[in-house]
């Protein structure tokens, strides 16, 4: 029998990457297309949230990943420097 988790913790931390299979089911790993990020739930018979779907390839996954768990990616940081020198 599985350990009863508190309310409100039904989700592991930090997002993961994950994949669409053939007939459209949410995968818990890359090996579908295109590619996802979503929260695992780890309850029994629990669903996972997917946050985004659709990122059609796996860089573009890997950043907004990156982003989603607050890493300090150097692409990202370079983008985001860019963006603001930008701005008016």
């Amino acid at each position: 029998m599985s350990e009863m988790k508190p309310r409100g913790s039904r989700f592991e931390r930090g997002f993961r990457l994950g994949s669409e299979g053939e007939d459209g089911t949410h995968l818990r790993d890359t090996s579908g297309w295109p590619y996802s990020i979503y929260l695992q739930d780890d309850s029994v018979g629990g669903c996972d949230a997917v946050l985004c779907h659709g990122i059609q390839n796996l860089s573009d996954a890997e950043h907004l990943l990156a982003v989603c768990n607050g890493a300090e990616h150097p692409a990202i940081k370079s983008s985001l420097q860019v963006f603001a020198w930008a701005k008016p």
